[in-house]
């Protein structure tokens, strides 16, 4: 049998540990003001708080002490960073199951073959080592999603609450059963029982973090739900504007036709104003009025910029799409373009757009120059500007509107050239 090494004093390694786990979520949170300050006063605060605790109820109902240290926890993220409360109990709750999954594993650590060294000093080295792994990989798997988004949303205060009781009783059932069995001499269901705390522990943070992703693809949902409402509002407003512009230009040409027959106007000049005019009369017609909209609306830019767009549109392809999905789609497509295209120097202002049917399948592709790096991150291309949390939802848009028409995107950045490939397969017309 396996000779189990001296397991070291439990509250010295409690209260480091708790506090080392707490930090792995708290680290990338913004700081209050004197931070150097306070930061070191709220450390103090939980051990001794802490140590109080232990002594004021050495035999109390071991929740009393647990629930005091995950306060505590929660009242040193509050004083040292400015963050909500909401957020502080999460991060809290996040470090102290980190904590006590460390522990365990630190009792298995305990039953390692001693390989002849002296004992004490391999407990030490060992237990120590257990523990720092253990909380490094947690780090590496879920601690990093705390500073991967900076859009904390821990949803319902109902939520919050529920996990902290989950914590709690994950915890406190393990220290009632740990203090009431007697494992002398049955190693290995003592083994079995940690475990099972283990298994249990990993289930616990795997549950949080999946409600926070959860909140967090619900929040942006709603982001990309109130966009398309927007562009529908605005396809509207634009359809109309674009038309009566097109019937004012349509009769300027006429009157400047009969303008030019009967008083002497140099030839230029109702030339130069004939093409002021012709933006939008004279603007490619795909065979899809609502795109014909839309481009008619990027041209604009297009031209201030000096952007060049290279087209071959079969537009009447589409006719199955929305027309509001349509102008979002295409909308985003060409903002995106534009926008990278204006960083290019002027003969690489280029914006290439096709649309085409392909069998069963309409392929939409949108390519232009790009400068800097561009990175794909989970299949779409992570947002250039400096703050992440309010960009980038026009790009989901568009993946939420190919996705409703059973169709794929797909993003490309090559070569300093960006490629968006989209396949809808064709349908049946729906109305707008």
């Amino acid at each position: 049998m396996i000779m189990r090494l001296s397991l070291l004093p439990s509250f010295p390694f409690f209260i480091i540990w708790l506090l080392i786990s707490n930090l792995l979520f708290l680290r990338r949170m913004p700081r209050r003001e004197n931070f150097a300050f306070l930061f070191p006063l709220s450390c103090l605060l939980l051990v001794l708080g802490s140590w109080a605790l232990r002594e004021l109820f050495p035999n109390g109902p071991v929740g009393i002490s647990f629930i005091g240290a995950l306060l505590l926890s929660s009242v040193m993220g509050y004083i040292s960073f400015d963050i909500s409360v909401g957020l502080c109990l999460f991060c809290a709750n996040a470090g102290y199951i980190t904590q006590h999954i460390a522990s365990l594993v630190r009792i298995f650590s305990c039953y390692l073959p001693n390989p002849g060294l002296p004992e004490e000093p391999f407990a030490i080295a060992v237990q120590i080592l257990a523990e720092a792994l253990t909380v490094l990989l947690i780090d590496r798997i879920w601690g990093r999603r705390m500073w991967e988004k900076r859009d904390f949303s821990i949803g319902s205060w109902v939520q919050m609450l529920l996990m902290l009781a989950v914590v709690l009783s994950e915890v406190v059932f393990y220290s009632e059963i740990n203090s009431s069995l007697v494992f002398v001499g049955q190693d290995t269901a003592y083994l079995c029982f940690v475990a099972m705390n283990v298994i249990m522990g990993i289930c616990v943070l795997s549950l949080q973090f999946n409600l926070l992703l959860k909140v967090q693809l619900e929040s942006e949902l709603d982001i990309v739900k109130s966009m398309l409402y927007k562009e529908k509002q605005q396809f509207h407003m634009s359809r109309e504007s674009v038309e009566l512009i097109n019937r004012r230009c349509h009769d300027m040409k006429h009157q400047i036709h009969t303008i030019g027959k009967n008083i002497s106007i140099d030839p230029t000049a109702l030339k130069d104003m004939e093409n002021v005019i012709n933006i939008y009369d004279s603007f490619v017609q795909s065979g899809n009025p609502a795109l014909d909209i839309i481009l008619a609306e990027k041209s604009l830019s297009c031209q201030q910029n000096g952007i060049v767009v290279n087209s071959i549109l079969d537009g009447a392809q589409l006719q199955f799409m929305r027309d509001t999905d349509i102008y979002s789609l295409f909308g985003n497509l060409m903002d995106n373009a534009i926008q990278s295209s204006i960083k290019m120097e002027p003969d690489m202002r280029v914006i290439g757009l096709t649309v085409r049917r392909e069998g069963d399948l309409i392929s939409i592709n949108s390519h232009n120059y790009y400068d800097g790096d561009l990175k794909i991150e989970n299949g779409l291309p992570a947002t250039t500007k400096p703050d992440k949390t309010l960009h980038g939802y026009g790009v989901k848009s568009m993946a939420v509107i190919v996705d409703s028409y059973g169709g794929t995107i797909s993003f490309q950045a090559k070569d300093h050239i960006f490629n968006v490939n989209i396949l809808i397969p064709v349908q049946e017309a729906k109305t707008a």
